[in-house]
């Protein structure tokens, strides 16, 4: 089956051609356009076969960017591999109809139909472990670290030394136990799903001026001007609510002259699509069966990041409508440089002439004093 792909025709098939070849804006709507039509002759396929094909093909073109990203090839290159599952389908299809596949209906049904269900299932197992919490919460530490020296360099300020902190959206707690060697005065964490919230007091039983409060990040539940410092990283892109209204309503729990960090998907870019074909490929999979599935075979924070990137919804924000939103609501505000060999931004991938290809305007994060 000949490729529509554009990298067969305007160039040769030739990875070094590839390699110097940063493509053009009507290239990455081929890749999408060909993301769709993978997709389309996924939903002909059926259960139960396509409880074990789609979480494949998920794996294999997810991770196929991922290498393409740390090895710093063409982004373009992964065109042959959406091709080749666009064959793949084709054979299945006809096979289907040729009756070698079993459909049958299956009694499995995900309970799992929202962002908030998603994540209250996953983090919990995949951090269940000692080891693979402390594994999670390497990350967090050295964002932790960086947010206590921008607060002092830029705004005089200690960030969390006897201060009143939040996480809104803590997930399994990796923030507030990298805060806590700080010596805030309380870190309260609050996170929509219920599972989460049990295991965070379990894990932290025992240390004082730590409290977990099951709440949502559309509205939380505090009052206003209760917290020194907020903390929202990478979770309004998750929320199914305007950006400024969360914003506000975060900025409404900060006293005067507190501080706010908060980390957004930007929008653009190959990998977004990616992760949206994903998450409309994964749509028919229990959760729960994709678990089970490789929970034994993938490290557990790399099948965190699978199936984060699989089984919820990003909502992508224009840079600089973010950076009006926190002008509104804050007295100042710095942009947070990316880490290197953890952030996707320009600095972290000054090396790659790829990076607005693959990522569009990367990470947003922020730090702001109200």
């Amino acid at each position: 089956m000949e490729s529509n792909l554009f990298v067969y025709k305007k160039i040769n098939d030739s990875n070094n051609e590839l390699d110097s070849y940063q493509g053009q804006p009507e290239d990455l709507d081929q890749i999408k356009k060909e993301l769709n039509n993978l997709l389309n002759k996924a939903l002909e396929i059926k259960p139960p076969i396509s409880y074990d094909l789609f979480p494949s093909i998920a794996i294999y073109l997810k991770w196929r960017f991922d290498y393409l990203t740390n090895t710093r090839q063409s982004p373009f290159l992964i065109g042959k591999d959406i091709n080749y599952w666009n064959t793949q389908l084709d054979m299945m299809i006809a096979f289907q109809r040729e009756k070698w596949i079993n459909q049958k209906n299956i009694d499995q049904k995900s309970s799992i139909t929202n962002n908030i269900q998603s994540f209250d299932f996953m983090w919990p197992k995949n951090t269940d472990e000692e080891t693979n919490f402390n594994d999670s919460k390497k990350i967090a530490e050295l964002r932790v670290d960086q947010i206590s020296k921008i607060a002092k360099d830029q705004f005089s300020l200690d960030a969390f030394k006897d201060k009143i902190v939040l996480d809104s959206g803590c997930g399994p707690g990796r923030y507030i136990y990298s805060i806590k060697k700080y010596e805030p005065q309380n870190i309260t964490g609050v996170d929509s799903g219920n599972s989460i919230i049990k295991s965070n007091i379990k894990r932290f039983k025992g240390i004082p001026n730590i409290s977990f409060v099951e709440g949502d990040c559309k509205k939380l539940p505090f009052d206003d001007n209760s917290f020194d410092f907020v903390l929202s990283a990478g979770v309004l892109h998750h929320v199914d609510a305007p950006l400024n209204k969360t914003i506000e309503d975060h900025s409404r729990v900060l006293k005067p002259g507190g501080l706010f960090f908060i980390f957004l998907v930007g929008e653009g870019g190959m990998e977004l699509d990616i992760w949206n074909f994903c998450e409309k490929l994964l749509t028919s999979v229990p959760m729960e069966y994709f678990y089970e599935r490789f929970k034994n075979s993938i490290h557990p924070l790399r099948l965190q990041g699978v199936m984060d990137h699989s089984f919820s919804s990003y909502f992508h924000t224009n840079r600089n409508y973010c950076e009006k939103l926190l002008d509104d609501y804050f007295e100042e505000f710095v942009r947070v440089p990316g880490v290197k060999g953890l952030d996707v931004t320009n600095e972290t991938f000054s090396d790659d002439a790829y990076f607005e290809t693959r990522f569009g305007s990367g990470n947003l994060r922020y730090m702001c004093k109200k």
